[in-house]
């Protein structure tokens, strides 16, 4: 094929993608290995990367794009060079925090990767095992997300102050994942049903059975009449239902 009608054919393949993105799964060896044709694709379809060339996942450019125009998933298509690039997946975490699941396990324990990943999405810290401990980057986790404090060490969720931060925002339903001890501990459990706005029956069933039956608890959470044993069974009802 001549290089004007290579050149045309290019043009047509770039104007199609546009109009249907889906094409370029299905373009050939060489299509996809070319730099154009991959950057028009990965704006028009966040899942591109998927689809693209060895040569092209592994182009930082190219892979950053698509962290650009996807999502978290994005990354997992990236080469493993990329993926324990610290540059690299600095800037992809601050973008989507989640991406740290397709980090390298070295950067996984990066703390400076990690702040970023959980600055950005608390949930992150689920994919840094080794710094589930460190209460710095625990405590950035559990301001951007309370519920985070889902993937904190067992040490941590032990600690009052750790677990009041996840309260905030209105975040009362992150007792669910404070130490038995802590679910325990009436100031504790008074503090997470003041920041359940919305929810406070929702919060109430973390608390341990002890002060499911306080009165001041009751109280707090707006309890009067209805048996408590009722209002347990409901909100346990709400929780599965918008899980």
């Amino acid at each position: 094929m001549s290089i004007v009608n290579k050149d045309n054919l290019k043009v047509k393949i770039l104007e199609e993608i546009k109009q249907k993105p889906y094409i370029f799964e299905n373009l050939s060896n060489e299509e996809r290995d070319d730099k154009d044709i991959v950057l028009e694709a990965i704006k028009q379809d966040r899942h591109a990367l998927k689809f693209a060339s060895k040569r092209l996942q592994d182009d930082k450019n190219v892979v950053l794009e698509a962290i650009k125009h996807g999502d978290d998933g994005s990354f997992a298509y990236a080469s493993k060079r990329l993926q324990d690039n610290k540059n690299i997946v600095l800037e992809t975490v601050k973008q989507s925090g989640m991406s740290l699941k397709y980090a390298s396990e070295r950067l996984q324990n990066d703390k400076d990767v990690v702040l970023e990943a959980v600055r950005q999405d608390g949930y992150a810290l689920k994919y840094a095992s080794e710094l589930q401990n460190n209460r710095n980057i625990v405590l950035e986790a559990i301001k951007q997300n309370g519920l985070a404090l889902e993937y904190a060490s067992e040490k941590l969720r032990d600690d009052k102050n750790i677990v009041l931060e996840a309260f905030n925002k209105q975040n009362g339903c992150a007792l669910e994942f404070a130490s038995k001890k802590l679910r325990d501990d009436k100031k504790i459990v008074l503090a997470a049903i003041e920041q359940g706005i919305g929810q406070r029956n929702s919060v109430l069933q973390y608390a341990s059975e002890r002060l499911q039956h306080d009165r001041d608890i009751l109280t707090a959470a707006g309890i009067g009449t209805s048996s408590i044993d009722d209002v347990i069974a409901d909100a346990k009802k709400w929780c599965a239902e918008h899980n």
